[in-house]
């Protein structure tokens, strides 16, 4: 079974597969997701394409991403040095 992730690689692959999915109704998704061997609930698929849409990243994006630098001033006068 695919995961929404997977599925969602799939969709933006696929033109004819865009265009199945811009027909179907509300009710047919469940359908849809089933004979392409997505294992999500349409909520659940609905969300994440949400996210996608938004511009938000999944936690193991994060991750990759996180870093950076920590400054923590010695005052609430100080400046952080410029790097």
């Amino acid at each position: 079974m695919k995961t929404v992730e997977e599925f969602y690689r799939e969709i933006a692959e696929s033109k004819e597969l865009q265009e199945e999915l811009k027909a179907a109704s509300d009710e047919m998704m469940k359908a849809v997701l089933k004979k392409h061997g997505c294992d999500a609930s349409v909520k659940d698929f609905a969300a994440f394409v949400r996210s996608q849409d938004e511009g938000e990243i999944e936690d193991n994006d994060a991750e990759e991403i996180a870093g950076g630098l920590y400054y923590q001033p010695e005052s609430p006068i100080s400046v952080p040095p410029v790097i």
